[in-house]
């Protein structure tokens, strides 16, 4: 067989590669970037509703401004310091009153005020990110 022949035959033939089902491939893969296209659609869809839902709460929520975050950290830091001053005073009293005491009530007081501060700033704290996660799942969950 020479050139000429081959390449009448390989006319004929199938590229290859293609096959006879190949148009049936392309038919899915249309209806496969349809799908896809669809798909980005809802997603950014989705997208634009939360973000619609976070600038909403954010308009709504004028007052909490950088001032309420900073009147916050005043409020954590009232919290630690009005219990440890309380104790240590409670401390510096009893060591005076009874200074012959074998411990030291003003390490004590200040011990004990500064735990008691802690757990108090740690249950502030909470509130609030249960608050900020409460709201997360309410803007989630429209």
């Amino acid at each position: 067989m020479n050139e000429d022949e081959r390449r009448e035959e390989g006319s004929e033939a199938p590229e290859e590669g293609h096959e006879a089902g190949d148009h049936n491939d392309t038919a899915s893969g249309s209806e496969a970037r349809e799908s896809d296209v669809e798909r980005r659609r809802r997603e950014l869809a989705d997208r634009l509703g939360r973000d619609e839902k976070r600038k909403i709460r954010a308009r709504d929520r004028k007052g909490r401004s950088m001032m309420f975050g900073l009147s916050y950290f005043g409020l954590v830091g009232w919290s630690l310091m009005v219990p440890t001053l309380l104790f240590l005073a409670l401390g510096v009293w009893i060591d005076r009153t009874y200074p012959a005491s074998p411990v030291s009530w003003t390490l004590s007081g200040l011990f004990v005020g500064l735990v008691i501060g802690g757990l108090n700033v740690y249950y502030w704290m909470n509130k609030e990110q249960e608050e900020i996660e409460r709201e997360h799942d309410e803007l989630d969950g429209d």
